[in-house]
C-alpha cells in the first residue's frame, strides 16, 4: 500500500504531501497511527501489528495479538474490517481490541483488551480488560491513560458514553455530546502534544479542541 506523509498544516489542507511510502505489508481499517517517527498498523486480515520506520523505510518491529478476536463479526459499529485500534496519549502507545474469548457470562456483551505496548519492540507492558455492550461502540481513544468510547459514527449527534481509567480500574458512564458534522466518522484519534482530537468524517478532516479538567 502507498502511504502519503501529510502534515496538519497548509500542506495538508491543500491536499499536498511531503513524502510517499510503499509499505511491505498491506494495512486494513482505520486503527493505524503515526507515533515518534514510525507508522504502526494492523496488517490486513491478520492479528499482527507492524511498526514501519518512516525515516529509514523498513519494518523495525512486528507484534502478534494472540488473544485478539478476528472474524466476520465485530462489536465495533465502525472498524473498517479491522477491530484493532492503536492510540497514543501523554503516557505512551496503546492497542485496544476485542478478545477472542469472552471472560464474562453476561449476554450481549464483549470483553475488550486495553494494552499499553512498548513502542520500540511492540511488547505488552500491561493489560486491562473491560466489558462493553456489543455494538454500542463506534470509536475509542486514549487520554492520560483513560479510555473513552463513543456511540454513533453515522449520525450527526453523537456522544462519548464510557470512560475507563487504566490506572485505577474505575469505569464511568458518561454523557458528553459532540457533533459528527458530516455524519460518517471513520476515525477518531487524540493528539497528546496538541491536545486535540482529529477525525475523518465523510472525507473531511475535523479537529476538536479538548479542554481537560481534573
Amino acid at each position: 500500500y502507498d502511504l502519503d506523509k501529510h502534515f496538519y498544516n497548509n500542506l495538508f489542507r491543500h491536499f499536498r504531501w511531503s513524502n510517499s511510502y510503499i509499505l511491505p505489508y498491506n494495512w486494513i481499517g482505520t486503527g493505524h497511527i503515526v507515533y515518534n517517527g514510525s507508522f504502526y498498523y494492523n496488517r490486513a486480515f491478520s492479528k499482527n501489528l507492524i511498526k514501519y520506520n518512516l525515516k529509514y523505510r523498513f519494518v523495525s518491529a512486528w507484534g502478534h495479538l494472540r488473544d485478539a478476536r478476528y472474524d466476520s463479526t465485530t462489536p465495533f459499529t465502525w472498524r473498517g474490517h479491522s477491530k484493532v485500534q492503536l492510540a497514543a496519549d501523554s503516557s505512551g502507545l496503546w492497542v485496544i481490541y476485542p478478545a477472542n474469548t469472552d471472560f464474562n457470562d453476561r449476554p450481549n456483551t464483549q470483553t475488550f483488551i486495553i494494552s499499553k505496548i512498548n513502542p520500540i519492540d511492540l511488547q505488552t507492558l500491561r493489560t486491562r480488560r473491560i466489558i462493553i455492550h456489543r455494538r454500542s461502540v463506534s470509536h475509542v481513544f486514549m487520554v492520560c491513560g483513560v479510555l473513552y468510547a463513543t456511540d454513533k459514527y453515522d449520525a450527526r449527534r453523537a456522544r462519548i458514553t464510557h470512560a475507563y481509567d487504566t490506572h485505577t480500574g474505575v469505569r464511568r458512564a458518561l454523557y458528553l455530546p459532540y457533533i459528527n458534522k458530516f455524519s460518517y466518522n471513520v476515525q477518531l484519534l487524540y493528539h497528546p502534544k496538541e491536545r486535540r482530537i482529529y477525525s475523518w468524517d465523510n472525507g473531511h478532516q475535523v479537529i476538536y479542541d479538548v479542554n481537560m479538567s481534573h
